[in-house]
């Protein structure tokens, strides 16, 4: 059994007893060891030695009913997406820390201002400059539209943001707040806000060699 300990933005942290769906990396001399679903392999999170314990990323959680057969009445809470778990990381970061620049890396990613082709080429690497932390916005695939009466619009915030290569992310360091994640997902967060550029105007989609898109925000229904 599981036992939640303390809760962050992007991962639960979980006692150590890892249930006997999940099997962490077997590799003993990775900074990071990530542990993986049993059914479907995805990376489901982490081990943290230094809390002791399991961190769990929350868009890897999904709710389902124990008798799927047997309907009580009651409707699944809708799960954050990815985008929305992210942003709200970014968030706390713009009110604790001031910052609008930010840097989403792969976790065992370190700067490194040697010249290499690999870093020269590679863009695993996010570079965002927040431009508006809250905005509404309705578009004719919302839900915002079909129930206008219901909802404002759905909350996002409106965000510079360019692929960069390794070399180009290392010079970065003295200006941006770092968000570690795991490479999956910054894949995942280029596509939401490749994706979102649709919802805007297309003379608003460049500024200046960056691109601009949305990140969408959690908010309770």
């Amino acid at each position: 059994m599981l036992y939640v300990r303390f809760q962050d933005h992007i991962p639960f942290a979980l006692a150590m007893q890892l249930p006997e769906q999940t099997t962490p990396a077997l590799e003993q001399n990775l900074a990071v060891r990530p542990i993986h679903c049993k059914g479907c392999f995805k990376n489901m999170g982490y081990l943290d030695e230094q809390s002791d314990g399991v961190k769990i990323w929350k868009w890897s959680i999904k709710l389902s009913q124990t008798n799927p057969h047997q309907s009580s009445g009651l409707c699944l809470p809708q799960m954050p997406s990815i985008s929305s778990i992210v942003s709200t990381r970014i968030s706390s970061i713009l009110q604790a820390q001031c910052c609008s620049r930010l840097l989403l890396h792969p976790l065992e990613w370190k700067p490194s201002l040697a010249a290499s082709e690999m870093n020269k080429m590679s863009r695993s690497l996010l570079s965002l400059w927040i431009l508006t932390p809250t905005l509404r916005y309705s578009a004719t695939n919302s839900s915002a539209v079909d129930e206008p009466s219901l909802s404002p619009g759905k909350l996002a915030m409106k965000v510079f943001w360019k692929e960069v290569t390794e070399e180009d992310a290392a010079k970065l360091m003295d200006t941006v707040e770092e968000v570690p994640l795991p490479s999956e997902a910054i894949q995942q967060v280029s596509a939401c806000l490749h994706d979102s550029a649709l919802l805007l105007p297309p003379s608003t989609r460049k500024f200046q060699g960056w691109d601009v898109g949305l990140l969408e925000r959690w908010e309770e229904k």
